[in-house]
Formats: C-alpha cells, structure tokens, sequence
C-alpha cells in the first residue's frame, strides 16, 4: 500500500522567517545548495519547497517528531528531486512552485 503526504507554502512566508530558520531547518547538503542562489526569490522558492516537502513526508510516514535536517530532497542532475532520510532514499517526491510551493510524497508500506 503506498503512503501519500500533501503539503503547500505560501512562498511568500519565507520572508518573514529568521534569517538562522535555513541553516537550522535544511540538511548540510540543502544548505550548500540554497547558499549558491544568488536571488532572494530564488532561494525563497527552494525553502519553500523543501519546507512543503518535508511536511508532506511527515504526513505520509507519520513521523511527527523526526529531525527536518534528516530529511534531504536533493535533485540528481537532470534535476529530478530525490527524497532521502539519513541518506538512504526513501520514496518519491514532486514539488512545484510558483507563489504557492506544493509538493506531493509518495512512501511505499
């Protein structure tokens, strides 16, 4: 049976987190990526993403108290993101975002 989580972001909110929220809240790897974008938007959109993702894997695993930094959505190099905790991948991910971010998991049981 496969476990589905939904989640979406008004990007728009990502202005008004602390700017210490990304260090804290993305993986090291998350993080290294979202130093690169030069646009305030641009990172905006990734955190937002990521942020959906994250929350949509919780609602599919039910694991509500997990660490968010342990879990990863890093993209391969067509630019497809993986979705990853602790390094091991573990289900599939789509995001999309424009003004809203969405992002759709889907674990198997």
């Amino acid at each position: 049976m496969m476990k589905v989580g939904i989640d979406n972001v008004l990007i728009s909110r990502m202005k008004d987190l602390n700017p210490a929220f990304p260090k804290t809240y993305l993986s090291k790897k998350e993080y290294e990526v979202y130093q690169k974008f030069v646009s305030q938007d641009r990172k905006d959109d990734y955190l937002a993403s990521r942020f959906a993702a994250k929350e949509a894997f919780v609602k599919a695993s039910g694991k509500k108290d997990i660490k968010y930094s342990r879990v990863e959505i890093l993209d391969d190099t067509t630019g497809r993101p993986h979705l990853y905790v602790d390094g091991v991948e573990v289900g599939q991910v789509s995001l999309t975002h424009d003004f809203i971010a969405s992002a759709i998991v889907l674990l198997d049981d």
